[in-house]
This record gives structure tokens, C-alpha cells and sequence, in this order.
């Protein structure tokens, strides 16, 4: 039986799920990569079995069908991540205005939580596009889907995010229709994040000429534990209270009979 899975067009996914030929081959699975809301689209009119998708996405779509969680592959990021930076321009005090590609993506919603909840601040926020460095030229800061170049000053959003709550940055998880159990999903899944047969890849920044600057680490994780929900359940609370989703969803997992309330 072919399965129909969903993928968002994001250079973050694309960059970690790098087996999508071989797993389509092996499995018979065909695979849409769209971007988010049109991922969500197709998995809503029934034709995807399942998607990867993140908690704003998901959040927006309560309600709109009883779906649950697939307990393999989700991905997230603790310390060091390289998937997305705050940049600024150089011998900047504080700042003001801070330019994105994309206002209403997940990555810079985040971005913006985290600004608000450490430092509280909310600058005011500039669509532009162009390269990091062509964004500093109309703004103090720049949110860019990549690792800062060494002439700037920056923040890595996985750091920061979890040295401040201390709880992994969710990237992605997998969602199908609870009532629809395909034989062989979860293998699919598990194998197409599968990175050289670990369940984790480290990142250590690389240094600059002079080498005396220390490296800073983490690790981008494919797996889902606890932390992995409590973190997903904390995000949704984040969401709910900057007012970006309607109501803080229900974590339903595959296979579980029970619902996990998260209390407010």
C-alpha cells in the first residue's frame, strides 16, 4: 500500500531528513513537500496519511480533524543549533527594529517569544528580503533560517532558548488521523530520521582564525521522550499566551488510549 506523508518545504527539514529517496524506495511512500499550511491542507482532505509539522501549525488546525501524535522522529534542538540566529548590526547597544523573510513563520514566532519572555522585549519587526547582511542595512537586527557568518554579532536561537527555559526548541513532529493506523508508519517515520543509525546529531560550532574562542555545542534529537512532550506542552502554553493559537491543544500519541491534559 503506498503512504502519502507531508513534508514542509523548510531548508531546516531538508537539511536533517536526508534518506527521503531511499525510505520511498524501500516502503512504496510517496512524499508532497509544500509549505506548511498547504501540508495541512492535503493531510485535512484526506490525501496524505501523515505530516511532519510544528506546534504553531498544529495549533492553528484544532478542531479541524481528531488527529494524534506519532510517537517517532520528532525533532528538536537543545544548546548550540545553527538552525536560526538574531543578528546584529555591529556596535549595537540595544535595538529597535528587526528585519525576517517571513513574519508569520514558527522559527520567528519563536525568535520573538524569546525576546519577550528573557528581555522583554518586543522590537518592531521589518519584512525584508535578501541575505542577513542586506537586511542590517534597513534594521538594528535580522532573523535568519542559518548559522551567523563570523562578522556577526548574534544569537543562536536553540542556545538561547535553552539556556533561558531550560527545555529542548521544538522543530517538528509527526501527526496522522487517529483513527487511521497504517501498517508500517512508524518504521517509515523512525527510518527517515534515522541519521547513520543514531537518534542524534551533535553540532559544535566551528571556530575562527584566531582558535580561542570556545566552542559552543548541542545537539539536534530525532527522538521522542518525555522531554520532547513536556517541551512540546510547554510550547503551546508560549503560543496561547503571545496569542498566536486559539487554545493550548490536547497531546494525543498514537497508540495511547488517554489524552494528556496539560493543565494551565
Amino acid at each position: 500500500m503506498n503512504i502519502k506523508i507531508a513534508i514542509p518545504d523548510n531548508p531546516i527539514y531538508s537539511r536533517f531528513l536526508t534518506k527521503k529517496d531511499e525510505v520511498c524506495n524501500k516502503y512504496d511512500v510517496s512524499i508532497f513537500e509544500l509549505d506548511d499550511s498547504k501540508c495541512f491542507e492535503l493531510f485535512l482532505a484526506n490525501k496524505v496519511d501523515a505530516l511532519l509539522t510544528n506546534p504553531l501549525t498544529f495549533g492553528l488546525h484544532v478542531g479541524k480533524a481528531d488527529m494524534s501524535i506519532i510517537p517517532e522522529g520528532s525533532i528538536s534542538a537543545s544548546g548550540f543549533s545553527e538552525i536560526g540566529s538574531i543578528i546584529f548590526r555591529k556596535d549595537l547597544k540595544t535595538f529597535n527594529t528587526l528585519s525576517t523573510t517571513d513574519k508569520e513563520s514558527y522559527l520567528f514566532h519563536t525568535a520573538m517569544i524569546l525576546l519577550s519572555e528573557k528581555y522583554d522585549m518586543e522590537p518592531e519587526v521589518i519584512v525584508s528580503e535578501g541575505s542577513g547582511a542586506e537586511m542590517l542595512e534597513s534594521s538594528d537586527a535580522a532573523f535568519i533560517l542559518e548559522k551567523s557568518s563570523a562578522n556577526n554579532n548574534s544569537l543562536d536561537l536553540g542556545e538561547e532558548w535553552y539556556d533561558t527555559f531550560e527545555m529542548p526548541l521544538v522543530l517538528g513532529f509527526w501527526v496522522c488521523k487517529t483513527e487511521e493506523q497504517l501498517e508500517n508508519l512508524g518504521e517509515v517515520i523512525k527510518e527517515l530520521c534515522d541519521f547513520d543509525g543514531k537518534n542524534e546529531i551533535d553540532i559544535v560550532e566551528e571556530i575562527g582564525s584566531d582558535g580561542e574562542t570556545p566552542k559552543r555545542q548541542g545537539k539536534i534529537s530525532y527522538e521522542f521522550n518525555k522531554e520532547f512532550e513536556d517541551a512540546l506542552a510547554q510550547t503551546f502554553h508560549f503560543l496561547f499566551y503571545h496569542q498566536l493559537i486559539p487554545e493550548i491543544p490536547d497531546i494525543k500519541i498514537l497508540g495511547k488510549e488517554e489524552k494528556k491534559e496539560i493543565d494551565m
